[in-house]
């Protein structure tokens, strides 16, 4: 390789790094910069006729996906609507294989993403502290910091940890400095994501950090100082709750208010203060502004709801879409616009513009042939988990490296089937979504 084309290639590592802090700032930005390096790829390969890139598993699963949403999209009632979402859904792994390209030709790129990554998640954490300790959030149980209205933090924070964990691993000649600086950053970082107040967040840094655990060998010293840092911030978060509200309602929100949101109280408590607490619960929860349609609750039985009343009534409303078009569904981007129909919509809150489950998004919007694509992968990656334990345990070796382990907790909690998450369609959830599988594409043994 020419010095010229070092530079080009130093250069577009550089460009992918920066759709990190990009992310931060909205749709628009990253959507821009991923979609121009994803054409110049595309040009790249076809100037070079480097066609081997293309020749792979990955993308030919990931095409055959687009071109099914495409289909979908020909066969729903608004075809231009639809193809909003499925015509250039492509571009998403265009640019992941644009990562992988990079890492080969140029392994500065680990350096950059991971620069990126702590420079973004440190301002981030800054920033959803001062917002805490000095009240200055607008939201009574959120936490925004720099994403303002838009209430993601945890789900941005969540999402990407594991990817800096696994760039982590991957640096060599780490200082103890450095490694002492990583292990409080980690503690802040699971605190800022409770701050943030999002519960399917939550869960998933908690889920990705027990499948790290579980098949990394962890050293104890730092373990030991991970634990001491966390002790010492949950007291410090604990003794604030005293004196914020907000603090207060963030402990509502993650413990009671479950409770009653999904009517646990049914199996635990039936008497009328159950009931009393669950009106007073409802008024705290109608005061938020992004998601409260889908969290009031109207208690009318002893049966336990999935999730809240307002999840369930999007689920069965996207299932009756479902029953309607098994084979091929709705149409991508068709669910705002069918719930509106009263053969399908079912329960107190059966519209919005999207069900909130990846998996029953697709049944809804591209039937089975695009459900079974999502449902495959998840499968994939239990298998690959499963054949990595049964090496690990009974055979007491490693056939994944600590990187590829901590890439797989990014993969797993992405295709998740069970929490509550967003539109399956909406680029900026799949940038953020996607943008593991390039690295872990790329098989790199530490």
């Amino acid at each position: 390789m020419n010095f010229s084309k070092l530079n080009q290639i130093r250069v577009l590592s550089i460009l992918s790094s920066l759709i990190v802090p990009l992310l931060v700032t909205g749709p628009f930005l990253p959507d821009l910069l991923l979609s121009c390096l994803s054409l110049w790829f595309i040009y790249h390969v076809f100037k070079n006729k480097i066609f081997y890139i293309f020749k792979n598993n990955f993308f030919y699963f990931f095409l055959a996906f687009c071109l099914v949403c495409i289909f979908s999209s020909l066969m729903s009632e608004n075809i231009f609507l639809s193809f909003e979402s499925s015509l250039f859904y492509f571009r998403i792994g265009i640019f992941c294989l644009l990562i992988s390209y990079l890492i080969e030709k140029d392994k500065n790129i680990l350096k950059y993403f991971y620069l990126t990554l702590i420079t973004t998640f440190s301002l981030l954490i800054a920033c959803a502290f001062i917002e805490y300790y000095f009240k200055l959030n607008v939201h009574p149980t959120r936490i925004s910091s720099l994403f303002f209205d838009e209430l993601i933090l945890g789900s941005y924070l969540s999402r990407l940890l594991p990817l800096i964990i696994a760039l982590f691993f991957i640096r060599q000649n780490k200082s103890s400095f450095e490694k002492n600086f990583f292990v409080l950053f980690l503690v802040f970082t699971y605190f800022t994501i409770i701050l943030s107040g999002e519960r399917s967040a939550f869960f998933y840094v908690n889920l990705s950090i027990l499948f790290i655990i579980f098949f990394i060998r962890v050293n104890l010293k730092y373990f030991f100082l991970f634990s001491s840092i966390f002790v010492i911030t949950l007291t410090l978060f604990i003794i604030s709750v005293k004196s914020n509200v907000t603090g207060e309602n963030l402990i509502n929100r993650f413990t009671h208010s479950i409770v009653l949101t999904m009517n646990l109280n049914a199996v635990f408590d039936r008497d009328q203060e159950s009931k009393k607490t669950n009106t007073q619960s409802q008024n705290l929860e109608s005061k938020e502004d992004n998601d409260q349609k889908i969290n009031t609750v109207d208690i009318k039985d002893d049966r336990i709801i999935l999730f809240t009343e307002g999840h369930e009534s999007l689920y069965i409303t996207a299932f009756n879409m479902f029953l309607d078009r098994p084979i091929i569904g709705q149409g991508p981007k068709m669910f705002r616009i069918k719930c509106k129909d009263p053969n399908f919509a079912e329960g107190v809150s059966p519209c919005m513009t999207h069900p909130h489950n990846f998996y029953i998004q697709l049944l809804a919007e591209t039937g089975l042939i695009g459900f079974s694509f999502l449902l495959f992968l998840f499968i994939y990656i239990i298998f690959i988990s499963a054949k990595y334990s049964y090496y690990l345990f009974f055979k007491r070796k490693k056939i994944y490296s600590n990187y590829q382990i901590c890439l797989l907790a990014c993969l797993l909690i992405t295709v998740w089937p069970i929490i509550p998450n967003g539109n399956f369609f909406n680029n900026y959830l799949m940038m953020l979504y996607c943008l593991p599988i390039g690295f872990f594409k790329n098989q790199i043994k530490i």
